[in-house]
């Protein structure tokens, strides 16, 4: 499977962003504590595997920080 481009529309602390022409083969999200690097894994996560209900003990279902509409497309 390749993604070559992810648009999160809200998820958690992300909205509206878009990341385009990502190459094939590894790719590294780096940045400061706190800026969103394992949103935007669990966004890519829920996006294949369902988001989560919120029904599990201790469950982040990354409602949107700035509310609107969770969710968005790889």
């Amino acid at each position: 499977m390749y993604i070559r481009t992810l648009h999160i529309e809200g998820y958690g602390i992300l909205q509206d962003e878009l990341v385009e022409d990502l190459s094939p083969g590894l790719v590294l999200f780096t940045g400061r504590n706190e800026g969103g690097k394992t949103t935007v894994m669990e966004f890519i996560r829920s996006v294949l595997f369902g988001f989560p209900s919120g029904r599990g003990r201790g469950a982040n279902t990354y409602e949107p920080v700035r509310g609107g509409r969770r969710g968005g497309r790889l």
